[in-house]
């Protein structure tokens, strides 16, 4: 019958945020340059319809003149673009940054220096 692994060596060897960084690096790794881009298109998109939701949400239950809420609404508008726009360059940048390729995640999360897991 094999040893069986103690909680000690466990808790001492398997560290959960490791493994949790590792998951994330690994399933980064799997997506493709397409995915990529396709993803953070929809994700670009889904950031600003709740920006912008929310404010008009929060705009309806104000007691303002028709052309008031109108000028807000543009404003909001126009900012809701300028920070998703940001955010999004952010995020491209980001991801750029950290060479998605097949083994970069590996170096990541210091599999090939030694680091545990």
């Amino acid at each position: 019958m094999g040893k069986m692994i103690s909680n000690e060596w466990l808790e001492k060897n398997v560290k959960p945020q490791k493994v949790l960084e590792s998951f994330l690096w690994f399933s980064f790794s799997k997506i493709s340059d397409d995915d990529m881009v396709k993803n953070l298109k929809e994700f670009k998109d889904h950031f600003r319809g709740k920006l912008f939701k929310d404010e008009m949400d929060w705009l309806e239950k104000r007691n303002e003149k028709p052309e008031i809420k109108q000028q807000y609404k543009d404003e909001v508008q126009k900012e809701v673009e300028k920070e998703t726009d940001l955010n999004m360059k952010h995020i491209q940048k980001m991801v750029k940054e950290l060479n998605l390729d097949k083994n970069s995640w590996k170096k990541m999360i210091g599999i090939f220096n030694g680091d545990e897991v």
